[in-house]
This record gives C-alpha cells, structure tokens and sequence, in this order.
C-alpha cells in the first residue's frame, strides 16, 4: 500500500469518470487499499478545513410537516417539510456552506421544535436530522423514491430508496445540494443520517461504475428482461409474445412509463432491434439519476473533498454517513455506561433480554426514543456512551424504566 501511495495514486484522475481507462484502474485498486490509505488525507484535509465558529440557533415547526404527511401532500416548494424548513433556515446564515465544516462530534446548529418544549444539549440536534431522513423516505418530499423491487416486494433491497428521476424543479435541485451537505456534514461530525439508500444509488454519490447486476438489486423484473433478450440464446417471436409484446416503451423507476426511443410506444421489439432495446433500457436503469446525482455531489463537495471520497467503497461511505446498519448488541454492550446500577443489576438483565428479542427495525427504534439516533457510531472508540441510569423515585410522574 506504501508503494501504491507513492507511485500510483499521483498518477490517477479522481475525477477521471467511472467508465474511462483512469476509473477502471482506480477499481481495480480499491479493494486492496488499506483503511489508512484511503482515510487518512481524506481526515486530514477534513482538519484543515474545520470550521469553529458560533452555532447558529433554528426553529423548526414539526407540526407543520406532520399535517404535511397526514393529509398525503407532496411538498414540492419546500416550504413545509422538515428538510425544507431547515434549507430555508440555513441558507439565512451569513456563513454558507462553512457552517457544515464542523470538527468531529460538533453540532452545526442549536434546534429548538416550535410550539414544543426542551431546550437542545444534543438531544433534539440529533432528534431533527433522523426526523429528516425519515422524512426523506416518505412521500412528503419528492426527492426519492421507493426502489421497483420495494415497491413489488421481491429480490433484495426491499427497504430501499433511490434518487428521483423526476426531480428536477430548482427547489429540487437546490434541496438535493443540501442533502449533499447534510452527508457532508455526518461525514464530518459523526452525527449519522440514517438513510436507506439503494447500492446503486451509494455507488453513484462514490463514483464507482454501475453495472448490469446492479439492476437486479433495485429491479428483479427489468433485469429479467434484460437476460432473456441478451441471452446468446436466438430469440424469437414466440419468446417476445410471451414477454408480453413489448415495445420501446417501459416503466421507469418511478413505475411511469417513458418512450425509450421517439415514438416508442407505437415501435414493437422484434428479434432484430431486441438488442437495442436491451442497451437502451440497461442505459436508463444505470443512468436515470445522473442528473440528481450531479445536484447531490456538488452540495457534498462544498462540504467535504469528494475527490478524495473516490478511493472508498459504496459500503466505506453508507456505513460513514449512516452508522452499521445493524444494531450489534455485543458492541452496544461494550459502550454501555452504568449509573446507579450496575450490568449484573436484575432489571438491567431483562432489558437486555429484551433488547434480545428485538427485531433490528425495534432495535433502531429503541434506539431513537431513548438516545436520538437510530443507529451506532462507526468508530472504534465513541465520543459519548450509551447510558443506562436507574432514577429514584417510583412515583407515577414518570414512565416505566
């Protein structure tokens, strides 16, 4: 790795595309780095760069964006939703995208939920960025979408979301350079954003080239398609009227249909043009977010050295932006302070059992109402532990503990 750094690296594009010579080498390298190669400048220009000025204080209105959700709007202006409140707040700051530079476990604003009590040490900082990823993954906003594998509950991914392709409007475009700052800003702090993006989607913010099994793991019966029709098997007319007659025409992630072609609907795929039917719909299916991608990693690169993002894998930068995804209770254990009572305590044991018991979604749950985050920290070494604390008292002022 020490060579590689010395008489390699200098010598790569990252910012060469995916797809060129540069970024099929760069592929081939990626998996042989080892963590300190491919994090260390990346930490160290993330220190240089810090930026440690006053915290600017918000207001945010969640009940606004509650009615939002319940009454099945979509929030196309921005102007109810969390994450469109919190866009309009921050960009009424004189800092810009500075005030997203923060050093490692600082908060880049004070949150204070209209109309609601409390006053925030961390908690309700905490509590407004997983309110926003939920939010993310719901209708209220039309950023993402559902994957077609979700959608028809089959194949893998079945939690996971993907960029919208009809997200184009300038609220849109500008909304999607915040998320893009917003995972530059877990990336910075360790305030993790739990999102539940599709590898595709992970493998497009990175840069990495997507290809064709990566379309089954957002869309098992696209994929289908696109096996019997580049099958070296001869194909015939029988065989297409069994697909069910297809024409240049085909839903797209969104469950739309677009014309692949001009006038796609009225042009039947024949054994003869089944081969560009087959490219043309391959290429939507890898493409179809580049221009949301463009908006995303531009407010990302404003925030963080995307360049340098190029040397991790997808799964480097999912597990730094959202935390492991599964809640390991081994390792909660291990970070787990003890006050007023101790882990051999009886009723510390049943949590624990209980805990046991849990599906990881309950963990996660568990895991926001009582500590405001709904995943772990990636770090070997946590800034601040979990904390189990026996109150005194039992009165009936308090919930059960």
């Amino acid at each position: 790795n020490w060579s590689v750094s010395r008489d390699f690296l200098p010598l790569i594009d990252l910012a060469a595309p995916a797809e060129s010579a540069y970024g099929r080498l760069l592929a081939q390298v990626k998996p042989r780095l080892l963590g300190h190669l491919k994090f260390s400048q990346f930490q160290h220009v993330l220190q240089s760069t810090k930026y440690e000025g006053s915290t600017p204080s918000i207001i945010l209105n969640r009940k606004a964006a509650v009615t939002l959700r319940e009454r099945g709007r979509v929030d196309w202006e921005f102007r109810r939703s969390l994450i469109g409140q919190l866009l309009s707040e921050m960009r009424k700051q004189s800092g810009g995208p500075k005030l997203f530079r923060r050093p490692w476990q600082s908060r880049c604003m004070k949150v204070q939920f209209k109309g609601e009590g409390g006053e925030d040490a961390g908690g309700l900082y905490r509590e407004a960025l997983d309110a926003v990823a939920q939010e993310l993954h719901s209708k209220a906003v039309p950023l993402f979408v559902p994957c077609p594998n979700a959608v028809a509950e089959v194949g893998e991914n079945r939690d996971a979301w993907l960029l919208n392709p009809r997200a184009t409007t300038p609220e849109c475009v500008r909304a999607l350079e915040f998320v893009g700052q917003l995972l530059g800003l877990a990336l910075r702090t360790g305030d993790l954003l739990p999102l539940t993006l599709a590898p595709l989607t992970w493998k497009g913010i990175v840069g990495d080239e997507r290809k064709r099994e990566d379309v089954r793991s957002i869309d098992v019966f696209a994929e289908k398609h696109l096996a019997v029709l580049l099958s070296e098997d001869r194909l015939d007319e029988e065989t297409l009227a069994a697909m069910g007659g297809l024409v240049f025409a085909y839903p797209d992630v969104t469950g739309e249909e677009i014309e692949l072609i001009e006038g796609g609907r009225d042009a039947a795929v024949s054994p003869e043009n089944a081969p560009e039917f087959a490219r043309l719909l391959l290429q939507n299916r890898l493409t179809f977010d580049r221009f949301q991608l463009q908006a995303l990693r531009r407010g990302l690169a404003t925030v963080a050295p995307i360049q340098l993002i190029r040397l991790w894998s997808w799964r480097d930068l999912q597990e730094r932006v959202c935390g492991v995804a599964e809640v390991d209770l081994d390792n909660l254990k291990r970070h787990t302070t003890y006050k007023n009572c101790t882990s051999t305590n009886v009723h510390v044991g049943y949590m624990w059992e209980a805990l046991e018991s849990f599906s990881q979604k309950q963990r996660r749950s568990f895991l926001r109402f009582v500590w405001g985050r709904s995943s772990l920290p990636t770090v070997d070494k946590w800034e601040r532990n979990f904390t189990v604390q026996l109150l005194s008292g039992t009165d009936d002022t308090r919930l059960p503990c």
